[in-house]
């Protein structure tokens, strides 16, 4: 995160965005975006910046594979949800050089995205 955050004031935010990019037989090919807005109190040469935000777009790729689906056939995606927080940290700590304060410098995380789709039948 630039600039660094003050350790523990993290808040994060995610949306979700994907979109169909690719039927082929047997797999249809999905793209798509985690959003991620991080607001947090920054430490900018020994001065606290409260509400700092930052945005993260974090691609995606999955695949759908099922032996029945042919080239030919339409799919809507029907649902798009983070299913799970695997983790979500703060991480790379250091300290400020002016205060001495605990800054993180990155926000790791993992997550499960689970992706569904039907069959568009107009």
């Amino acid at each position: 995160m630039a600039p660094p955050a003050k350790v523990d004031s993290t808040v994060v935010t995610k949306t979700l965005s994907a979109e169909i990019v690719k039927i082929c037989d047997e797999v249809v090919v999905i793209s798509g975006f985690l959003r991620k807005q991080i607001e947090y109190q920054a430490l900018v040469e020994g001065e606290i910046i409260p509400n700092h935000v930052i945005i993260d777009n974090i691609p995606f790729t999955c695949l759908i594979d099922r032996e029945d689906i042919k080239a030919s056939d339409r799919f809507i995606i029907s649902s798009l949800d983070i299913i799970c927080e695997v983790s979500g940290t703060e991480g790379s700590f250091s300290s400020d050089k002016n205060t001495e304060d605990k800054v993180a410098l990155q926000h790791v995380e993992k997550v499960v995205i689970k992706v569904c789709i039907d069959k568009d039948e107009d």
